[in-house]
């Protein structure tokens, strides 16, 4: 585990699988080679949006983890792989440096510039892609107890749950309705839609 020596209020937890390999369901469109620049150009821009945040980077891939480091953002290695284990490693990471919030942020969003207002917010706070199904932000306190069941149908669990945890806590329940943030670029129908089209008009410049 990599990790800087302050004590962050707030952690923001990007899980990344890998570089190689990624968006698989793109690769009708994309090379192997393009997919991987392509997530790290995603990645990359959501790291640059929370760029004065504490991120951890949550992965097994060496690669990823040395793209971390070189950017001087924090990594860990959860034991058991898939994004569901890696946002329960990314609460025990949270809780380790004693931060207070944690946001699981999808790390392939093409317009990221509008979470540094999100991650400002206390209390469950989600953010729904485009079709509420996924669940491209969750944010929570980390002295909370909190399930998760990402994958289709995520946005419609992870609201159940925040909204019960809300109620419990006398906690702040915020869902944010964005378009952009809203927007995330897995499949070739995200790659389709109108929001996507200056998204795609710079890969060919």
């Amino acid at each position: 585990m990599s990790e800087s020596t302050t004590r962050p209020d707030v952690v923001i937890a990007l899980p990344i699988r890998s570089f190689v390999g990624a968006k698989e369901r793109l690769s009708a469109a994309y090379s192997e080679s393009a997919r991987a620049a392509l997530a790290r150009r995603l990645a990359h821009g959501v790291t640059t949006a929370l760029r004065d945040h504490h991120i951890v980077v949550v992965t097994h891939d060496d690669e990823v983890a040395e793209w971390a480091r070189a950017r001087q953002l924090a990594t860990t290695q959860p034991q058991l792989r898939g994004l569901n284990e890696a946002a329960v490693h990314a609460v025990t990471y949270a809780r380790s440096v004693q931060a207070r919030q944690l946001f699981i942020v999808h790390a392939d969003l093409p317009y990221p510039s509008a979470l540094s207002r999100i991650v400002t917010m206390r209390g469950f706070v989600l953010v729904p892609d485009l079709a509420q199904r996924g669940t491209n932000v969750l944010g929570f306190p980390c002295d909370e107890h909190v399930e998760f069941a990402y994958g289709h149908g995520s946005f419609a669990f992870h609201l159940n749950m925040a909204s019960a945890a809300a109620r419990r806590a006398g906690a702040k329940l915020h869902v944010v309705n964005d378009r952009r943030l809203g927007l995330d670029i897995d499949t070739p129908y995200d790659l389709a839609h109108p929001l996507a089209t200056s998204f795609r008009q710079e890969d060919d410049r």
